[in-house]
């Protein structure tokens, strides 16, 4: 998707940015973008709804959550569209930190 896309995809959840910034594209389709609002950052997750949806990841966070582990909060799941909006933790991700310890 192009960045346009997804500021209008972000706008129609209420969730106004400046910017989105293309993060990792997963093997599954899905499409990581970091959304800058003044000094704010969220990211946004998008998967065509044709390949599928976000539900286990959501069930998953709030599983995890649960039990005191540090996820993103998913702040919005929308099926219809395709996306979730949840906190942005950084860039660091477990595999890295793992393998630069």
């Amino acid at each position: 998707m192009k960045e346009s896309q997804i500021i209008e995809l972000a706008a129609q959840c209420g969730y106004e940015c400046e910017r989105a910034i293309a993060l990792k594209l997963e093997a599954s389709g899905r499409e990581y973008w970091r959304l800058i609002h003044n000094s704010n950052h969220l990211v946004l997750c998008f998967l065509d709804i044709s390949n599928g949806d976000h539900l286990e990841f959501c069930n998953l966070a709030d599983a995890l959550s649960s039990h005191d582990v540090n996820v993103p909060k998913v702040l919005l799941h929308s099926p219809e569209l395709g996306i979730t909006i949840q906190e942005d933790l950084g860039d660091d991700d477990l595999l890295e930190i793992f393998t630069n310890s």
